[in-house]
């Protein structure tokens, strides 16, 4: 993702325009989280492989062939929960970027 956070960085700074640093605040989230914990976000089930590397700290090869074949865990496409709770990071973070916002933002 660090090259479209760039691109968002460099269009923003050209156009005058607030960023949140999503990119980054989430890197920091699932970080503290781990990825045991972070797959919990997941928005598809999980195969014995993706658990058993996160438990590991390892990862898996890319799959080949596209998208045809699914795709492997990769903390981007969310379930309930995970959307729930990057909601919650963006409302903190917009809080904490326009102050006057903060008391009307309810993480």
């Amino acid at each position: 993702m660090i090259p479209w956070a760039e691109v968002v960085r460099n269009v923003a700074s050209q156009t005058n325009t607030l960023v949140l640093d999503l990119n980054k605040a989430s890197e920091q989230l699932f970080a503290r989280l781990g990825p045991v914990r972070s797959m919990d976000f997941e928005g598809r089930p999980l195969t014995q492989q993706e658990i058993a590397a996160a438990k590991a700290g390892t990862t898996l090869a890319a799959r080949q062939g596209g998208s045809k074949l699914g795709n492997q865990a990769d903390y981007l496409h969310l379930n309930a929960r995970g959307a729930d709770d990057i909601a919650s990071l963006v409302a903190k973070l917009l809080a904490a970027r326009i102050p006057a916002l903060a008391a009307h933002v309810f993480p």
